[in-house]
């Protein structure tokens, strides 16, 4: 059972998409999790303030050591693939986010093949 006493947030995630990620890597560790927030819903026209987004992911103290390492190499993993570039064939090196060359406009599949 969730209570705060017993249980420390681990982890702020900015969006739902961005918890459900992180609360499946936790729980494929056998960590248990606990959200709170995220509920914001939005209106045709209207945009919500970003920290009715956030989502607070809480595990049981006991757990939270290993917790804290899992979220550390996943912030580690993610910004080295983020930072991860493609040379292109026209000479150009492209950031691995680029679906398509910066400067010819070929694509990275046919690059990487």
């Amino acid at each position: 059972m969730w209570k705060a006493e017993t249980h420390t947030m681990v982890y702020n995630a900015l969006n739902s998409l961005d918890a459900s990620i992180r609360v499946q890597q936790l729980e494929v560790h056998g960590i248990s999790t606990h959200t709170v927030g995220g509920t914001a819903t939005v209106g045709f026209g209207e945009v919500p303030v970003p920290e009715a987004l956030e989502v607070q992911i809480w595990v049981e103290n006991e757990h939270l050591p290993v917790a804290i390492r899992l979220m550390t190499e996943f912030d580690k993993e993610r910004g080295q693939a983020s930072n991860a570039e493609w040379a292109c064939a026209c000479g150009e090196s492209n950031p691995n986010t680029f679906d398509v060359c910066w400067k010819c406009g070929d694509p990275a599949a046919i690059q990487n093949n």
